[in-house]
Parts: structure tokens; sequence; C-alpha cells
């Protein structure tokens, strides 16, 4: 189990890894060194090592195990105050196992160990409520290494009779513990590769949606381009279409002002001879009129009220042929 998590932690680099290392070698440690086995197979030929074995393995032990409880139940994110708890146990803890190795035969410390173990188990109660899946297996643990302390305690007073069961309850639990930590831990691995497995599927559903939105985007800039490249064709259309009205206008203008240029200068020109007419042809005659009115006035033997009455005709039609005249010589210049 340790080198399987050792594994996983080189792997994965999850911390509860190696602290469940740690946890398991610091536990073996002690062991080792209450049984005798490390004196008789590790450190035989080192006696003075056996004193401090056990301390330095329950010490490690104990603060790996602290650690656990942070990173395993996620304390850092879920519960602020609870992690501050154990960091103060670690550090109390830490205290304790100096003054351990400067008095190793002074007292049993693996009671006070016992204390820590609870304060883990009461850890992983309180955040059962908020990862069931994940603390499950944490407390049915720590609970079965209760059991077994329990088991040993009573064999030891006398309560239960000594068999390899209650003798090696302790070793029985701290194995189970260990088993099913490793349960929990599977799970732990499994709960991440299904969660990366749904941030996966989440991931490839949203950029399925994006894509369609991106599809769905491009179709309607393509149609709204399509109306409008429709719409500015049309207007090119129309204006190319008033233009040629505007043309036609232009050419049916300029032949209409030719024709009335034509008409007016005719007009003119028949103006001009009217004109030339009123004021040389008729006043010609007229002129001989009053010369002859004045020449008759010398006479004596003439009637000079009919003559009068001439000479007056004469002059009035003369007054109205040089009025007729200033209106057409205003026309004429009115025209040009």
């Amino acid at each position: 189990m340790i080198f399987y998590n050792l594994l996983y932690f080189i792997l994965l680099r999850k911390f509860h890894y190696l602290n469940y290392v740690l946890f398991a070698s610091g536990i073996l440690l002690y062991l080792l060194s209450k049984n005798g086995t490390g004196f008789q197979y590790l450190w035989g030929n080192y006696p003075e090592i056996n004193p401090f074995a056990g301390p330095i393995g329950l010490y490690l032990g104990i603060s790996a195990m602290l650690f656990f409880v942070i990173n395993f139940l996620d304390l850092d994110k879920k519960s602020k105050r609870i992690k501050d708890f154990l960091i103060f146990a670690f550090i109390l803890r830490s205290g304790i196992f100096v003054f351990q190795l400067c008095n190793p035969n002074d007292f049993k410390w693996e009671v006070l160990d016992l204390i820590y173990i609870q304060i883990a188990l009461i850890a992983g109660i309180l955040q059962y409520r908020k990862s069931p899946q994940t603390a499950k297996w944490y407390i049915i643990a720590y609970i079965l290494l209760d059991i077994s302390f329990l088991v040993s305690g009573s064999e030891h007073i006398g309560l239960l009779p000594s068999s390899i069961c209650t003798v090696y309850s302790i070793y029985i639990g701290i194995i189970l513990q260990f088993i099913f930590l490793s349960i929990g831990i599977g799970e732990t691995v499994q709960e991440t590769y299904r969660l990366k497995n749904d941030a996966q599927a989440k991931l490839i559903i949203e950029y399925k949606k994006t894509d369609e939105l991106k599809e769905k985007i491009n179709r309607e800039l393509e149609k709204l381009v399509k109306e409008r490249t429709q719409k500015l064709s049309d207007q090119y259309i129309e204006i190319q279409v008033q233009q040629e009205e505007i043309k036609s206008m232009n050419e049916n203008l300029e032949e209409l002002v030719k024709r009335r240029t034509n008409q007016l200068v005719a007009r003119n020109k028949k103006i001009e001879e009217y004109s030339f007419s009123n004021s040389h042809l008729v006043r010609g005659p007229l002129a001989r009129i009053l010369g002859l009115t004045y020449l008759a006035r010398l006479e004596n033997n003439i009637d000079f009220t009919q003559l009068k009455l001439i000479e007056d005709n004469a002059k009035e039609l003369d007054e109205i042929i040089k009025k007729m005249t200033r209106i057409l010589e205003e026309t004429e210049s009115t025209v040009y």
C-alpha cells in the first residue's frame, strides 16, 4: 500500500498520497520498534536506536496523519477552522516530540496519540455532510482503529481473554485502517477521473455549442450580406434607370430648348420686321401727309377746319405708331 500510494503521488502530484505514505511508514516504524522486529532484523547492531525509533515513528505517523486529514478532506477549502486547529495540534505534537526525545522512557506517549486519532476521526465526521463519498471510508477506517485500541485495552486489563485476535488487535486495526483508507483513496482517484471526464464532456459540449453558435452566426451574416448585396444591386439598377431617364430628359430638354430657341428667333425676326415696317414703311406715308398739311396751311384758299382735322388725326396716328415702336423695342430687349 505504501508503494501503491507513492506511485499515485508521483503520477498525480496529490499531497495526500505522500502524507499517507509517510503516515504508513511512521506507523510501520513504530510497530517494528514495539514488537522488536526492527531491532532483530534492521538495527540489531545499533541498540541505541531502539529507544528513539518508536517516538520518531509515532511523531512521523501522527504528523503525516494530521496533514493527510487536511489534504484528503480538502479542509483548506471546506473548513478553514478545522484546518487551523489541526495545524495547532501538529505544532503541539512537535513540541511534545522534542520533549519525548529528551525523555524517551518517562511516559507512555501512545496514550496521548490516541487523542490525535480521535481528533482525526471527529474531523472526518464533521466533514461527512459536506463530502459523504470522501469521508465515508475515512470514518470507517478510524472507527476500526478505535475498536482495535478498545479490544487491546480490554485484553490488557483482563476484560477480554488473550487470543491471537486480542493480542494483535492493534496490528489488525492498523492494517484494516490502511485497507479502508486505501479504498477511500481509490474512490477519490475514481472521483477525480470522473470529475475530469465530466469536465471534458462539458467542455466538448461547450465546444459543440460554440461551433453551432458560430455556424448560426455565419449563416445569419451570410444571409444578411446576401440581402444587403441584393439591396445594393437593386439600388444600383434603380440609379442606372434614373440616369437613363435623366439622360433622356436632358436630350429631350436640349431638343426642346433648341426648338424653343428657333421659335423665339423666328418670332424676334418677325417682331424686327414689324418694327421696321412700323417705324419706316408706315410712318413714311404719315410723314408725307403731315408735310402736305403743312404746305396746305401756306395756301389761303384751303379749308383750315378740315385740314386741322386731318392734321390732328395724322398726329394721333403718329403717336400710336411711336408707342407701338417703343413697346416692340422693349419686348425685343427683354427677349435678348
